[in-house]
């Protein structure tokens, strides 16, 4: 396979469609999760992983979802820590039900967050800094974000999915209050 070019995406087509509709990531090398959808970087062992698996999301590997806080993968939940400006007002549940196509593409059209973000992924991606690119991830057409770790190569994946709380929290990086919102999520191979 050609690296830098083709993916672990890329290798499973080769194998089995499959391998292709269960695999959520790839194990380099016994010791790196990788995207399907990111590029491979060297010759490297590969391994695909799925939700069927008995050590799939525990806590031996180093995954990571989306932002600052730590998921526990032992409990299948995630968290997002966000800043939501909602001054003294709650989200209520209808509000994770719906958002408006403008509050969607307004999301992300200047996040100093992510900003603050991107020194440190690149050096997460490349520890010896020759890593000058970051993967961006888009669900539908509206959401595009960018993360410090894999994500499932597609939404298909997940089963259901259910919000569960929103908490405030202070990051003292940023010198702030935020909100963490913590979500659980079944697998569609297990709904």
């Amino acid at each position: 396979m050609n690296k830098k070019l083709l993916t672990p995406y890329h290798c499973a087509q080769h194998l089995s469609s499959d391998l292709v509709d269960q695999s959520c990531l790839a194990l380099i090398d016994d010791e790196h999760i990788w995207d399907m959808n990111r590029p491979l970087e060297h010759d490297c062992k590969l391994k695909f992983l799925h939700f069927m698996e008995e050590n799939s999301f525990k806590s031996n590997y180093n995954v990571e979802l989306c932002s600052f806080s730590p998921p526990q993968f032992q409990y299948g939940s995630f968290a997002y820590d966000v800043k939501l400006n909602l001054g003294d007002g709650q989200p209520s549940r209808d509000d994770f039900s719906y958002i408006a196509q403008s509050v969607a593409e307004e999301m992300f059209a200047y996040d100093r967050f992510k900003l603050a973000q991107i020194p440190h992924m690149l050096r997460l991606m490349s520890p010896l800094h020759t890593q000058t690119s970051l993967s961006v991830y888009r669900m539908g057409d509206c959401h595009f974000d960018i993360t410090r770790r894999p994500l499932i190569s597609s939404t298909k994946q997940i089963g259901k999915f259910e919000f569960s709380a929103i908490h405030q929290i202070d990051i003292p990086s940023y010198g702030e209050t935020m909100q963490r919102v913590q979500a659980l999520s079944i697998p569609s191979q297990l709904h």
